[in-house]
């Protein structure tokens, strides 16, 4: 007899949890099994060392962080193991980050259970999408279809964009923090949103994908100082020229 898929669902919502384990136990097929539940991304991480898990239902919002990159660091640490990302919102740039993060399917949080339980076993190579979310992603792509090579573009701050020239430059982020006039903590919080936006798990990774999507262009030579240049000469001081406090 085949062993059943054994689940890990990782969401916040007390409810969800409880729904999507009677709904298994209830199903007659029986080769889906949730062997664990978590709150949090950390929690999840925790349960993936003790528990063999073949796939991860993670929702897009965490009380530690974002669902996506949860992924990435699910992936990075289990890469055999299957991650579908749950979301109430068919956003394509939301699914554009959870492809770069590496999820293996993106599914509406609202459709039927046995919808998903479907697309769990369905256990495909390529990426998961119910029908609802396909239809939803297509109606915003347009005409051109998601693999026509439309571009991507995340939307960034202008402080992010600053960052993402300082970050091509080479600067570190304690001279970030010099030049842009925060201190290194809002510095740290900057690159860190960056890093999601881009769905990068790198700086350098959020570096060559900003460079792939020809964001960067003429901002890293906009933007960066030049030796004996400071923050001020070129327009990157914090408000009211001080440091933000935090």
């Amino acid at each position: 007899m085949t062993e059943p898929l054994a689940l890990l669902c990782v969401d916040d919502q007390r409810t969800f949890r409880e729904a999507l384990q009677l709904a298994l136990a209830a199903d007659d097929r029986g080769d889906l099994q949730c062997v664990a539940t978590a709150e949090s991304v950390a929690e999840a991480l925790d349960c993936l060392e003790g528990a063999t898990v073949d796939v991860v239902l993670i929702d897009y919002e965490l009380p530690d962080m974002h669902g996506i990159e949860g992924t990435r660091l699910i992936k990075s640490r289990h890469p055999d193991v299957r991650v579908l990302v749950l979301t109430a919102h068919t956003d394509l740039d939301l699914f554009l980050r959870a492809v770069a993060a590496g999820a293996d399917g993106f599914l509406d949080k609202n459709a039927p259970l046995h919808e998903l339980f479907a697309l769990i076993r369905s256990d495909t190579r390529g990426l998961t999408l119910d029908e609802a979310t396909l239809q939803s992603l297509r109606g915003r792509v347009g005409n051109e279809g998601l693999l026509s090579g439309r571009s991507w573009h995340p939307d960034l701050t202008r402080r992010e964009k600053e960052v993402l020239a300082l970050l091509a430059a080479g600067v570190d982020q304690t001279n970030i923090a010099k030049q842009l006039g925060v201190t290194v903590h809002t510095s740290r919080s900057y690159v860190r949103d960056l890093l999601t936006k881009l769905g990068a798990h790198s700086q350098l990774e959020a570096v060559a994908v900003a460079q792939r999507a020809g964001l960067l262009s003429d901002e890293r030579d906009r933007t960066a100082p030049s030796p004996g240049e400071s923050a001020e000469d070129v327009g990157l001081e914090g408000p009211l020229g001080s440091p933000e406090q935090t």
